[in-house]
């Protein structure tokens, strides 16, 4: 259920010989893990997933089969590189608003209400507006995957 690259699964699948290994890596936040409402993108048929419907319903109410192994380690990679990219947009954005003399609060909010958001905008909101009194949970380094 880690970010993990397709080829490190395919380790994994290897090693494992003899056993099924499924990728179903999650979004969410960490208020999202303890009230399970991740979202659980499989690798792994319907049947597949039904089968492991005891592990994932605790954790999400949402779980998607992508059919393939392997599909849930790159769905899980495109979505963190999407929101990579709307964190830099975000960033831009606020230093452009800024630079009009426009602030921070008022330019947060005008974009949270505007066509361009996203809901990690909203979820992270405390840490965008003030990133020193709001704890870490996920850093730079977590977000670097190397590809073998």
């Amino acid at each position: 259920m880690g970010t993990i690259s397709p080829d490190h699964l395919e380790t994994l699948r290897e090693k494992a010989a003899g056993h099924r290994v499924i990728d179903a890596p999650v979004s969410g936040t960490n208020q999202a893990a303890t009230e399970g409402t991740l979202l659980i993108m499989a690798g792994a048929t319907s049947d597949e997933v039904a089968a492991l419907s005891p592990v994932f319903e605790p954790l999400s109410g949402d779980v998607i089969p992508l059919n393939n192994p392997g599909a849930g380690c790159v769905m899980k990679l495109s979505v963190n590189m999407l929101i990579h990219g709307i964190n830099q947009c975000l960033a831009e954005s606020m230093a452009l608003a800024s630079s009009a003399g426009i602030k921070a609060e008022d330019a947060f909010r005008v974009i949270e209400s505007s066509a361009a958001a996203a809901p990690s905008l909203r979820y992270r909101k405390n840490l965008y507006l003030d990133e020193c009194n709001d704890p870490v949970s996920f850093t730079v380094a977590l977000a670097k995957k190397i590809w073998a």
